[in-house]
This record gives structure tokens, C-alpha cells and sequence, in this order.
């Protein structure tokens, strides 16, 4: 049986005239290693080592975590220690292609407590998180130092309350305005309004005192004021006539 020259294509180790069939090449020496080879094109039959951008270890995901490939030494060895594993956040890691994500075109492509900004496809924090500029926050608002679902910048409401932090809620009776825009005190009522009306707002006090006004006046201008003080018994009827009285 003849054997054949270094270079040539083998099956078995036999074929060869060195006896060593390497990567289906009859080559120049053993070659077993993970970074070398003797099947490299132009170079068939001559034991090569990879060179350092090949990976001798696959990279992964671990939750968020991206371990990056191991690479070739460019001498034929892989070396032992791993690189360090990266933090993807605020994307999370890809499964299928064990690299992080840089972008969520999609948009469940960001990690937990970030959300898509689906304007540029990038992960910023996601509501109830805690921020400094509305560019920061998925849903464009920032509101008390956090990205809340609304701007949430009025009088007696607030995005940082215990129970609702993110989403913008109606500050609780005899409260302080956290926005300071109450007049007489800045202390806020039991509707999310301001007990004695905003600041510039033209909004009606809830003092009770004595109007110099009509009520379909007052009505036909603050309908949603008339709407309360039917709600509370302190308003009954049309009042089409007459001055609208706030009794103490």
C-alpha cells in the first residue's frame, strides 16, 4: 500500500507517511491541540497554530452575565483562566448568540428594572426606578426621583409615595405639597387638590366661606368644584339664583 505525502487528504493515521492523519491531512506532526491545526488553507499538512481571534471556548450566558469566549494564544494552547465575565445591564444577555444585547428592536430585550424606549430602541430605566433626568427613564418622565408613568409635576400628587412608587398618585388629606404649589400653607385637600387652591391656578379654595358669585356662574366655570360639593352634601339642587354659601 502506498502511503501518502504530507499534505494529502487521509482517513486513518495509516494512510499517511508519518502515520499521523490529522483534521482528515496527512501531517507533520501530532497537531491534537485545540488551537492548532493541519487542515488551515495553504498550509495543508504543516501543524499550524490559530491565531488569537479564534475561540477555543464558546462564550455563554448566565442570566444578565455574558462569559466572553476564551481565545487561542496564537502558540497552539487555550489558555486556562477565562476572560472576565461581563454584566450585560441594562440589556440582558443573548441565548442564542452568547453576546450581551446592545439594542432592543424587539423590546424584551432589556433586563429586569429596564424598559425599551421603543423612540430609539435602547433600554433606560423602567418605571418605579430611581433617576435624575427624564432622558433616563423609558417612559420619558422622571418625576421626585423616579420614572414615573406621568410628568407628574402638579400640585398634591407625587411619584415617590411608599405604596405607588412610579406611578404618579394624589397626595392624602392636610399633606404638604411636595411640589409647593398649594397657597395657604401648601396643604393639600382630600381630592388631590390643593386645600386652598394653587398657586396662579384660579382653581376655588376649599375654605368655607361665602362667594360673591352666582352658582351657574361658578358652576358653568368650575364644574368639576360643583361636582365635589354635590358629592359632600354642600351643594344641593341646581341653585340657579341667588349666592353660592360654604357653611362652616
Amino acid at each position: 500500500m502506498v502511503k501518502m505525502n504530507t499534505g494529502s487528504d487521509c482517513q486513518n493515521d495509516s494512510d499517511c507517511s508519518l502515520n499521523l492523519c490529522r483534521q482528515n491531512k496527512c501531517c507533520n506532526r501530532d497537531c491534537n491541540g485545540i488551537c492548532e491545526r493541519c487542515d488551515v488553507q495553504n498550509l495543508f499538512g504543516t501543524c499550524t497554530s490559530l491565531s488569537k481571534t479564534t475561540a477555543c471556548v464558546a462564550g455563554s450566558c448566565t442570566g444578565i452575565i455574558w462569559q466572553p469566549p476564551t481565545l487561542c494564544d496564537g502558540q497552539g494552547a487555550c489558555p486556562t483562566n477565562p476572560p472576565t465575565p461581563v454584566d450585560c445591564e441594562p440589556y440582558k444577555c443573548d441565548q442564542t448568540n452568547a453576546v450581551c444585547y446592545n439594542s432592543c428592536p424587539i423590546g424584551n430585550e432589556c433586563a429586569p428594572g429596564w424598559a425599551c424606549d421603543m423612540g430609539d430602541h435602547k433600554c433606560k430605566l423602567d418605571i418605579g426606578q430611581k433617576c435624575t433626568y427624564a432622558t433616563d427613564c423609558a417612559s420619558g418622565f422622571c418625576a421626585d426621583g423616579y420614572c414615573c408613568n406621568d410628568k407628574c409635576d402638579g400640585a398634591c400628587e407625587a411619584c415617590n409615595l411608599d405604596q405607588t412608587i412610579g406611578t404618579c398618585t394624589a397626595i392624602g388629606l392636610n399633606q404638604t405639597d411636595p411640589h409647593s404649589k398649594c397657597t395657604d400653607a401648601s396643604v393639600c385637600g382630600d381630592t388631590g387638590k390643593c386645600k386652598g387652591g394653587n398657586k396662579g391656578s384660579g382653581r376655588l379654595p376649599e375654605t368655607r366661606q361665602q362667594y360673591g358669585l352666582r352658582s351657574t356662574s361658578l358652576c358653568q366655570r368650575y364644574p368639576a368644584f360643583c361636582s365635589e360639593l354635590r358629592r359632600v352634601g354642600k351643594l344641593s339642587g341646581r341653585h340657579d339664583t341667588g349666592l353660592l354659601a360654604l357653611p362652616l
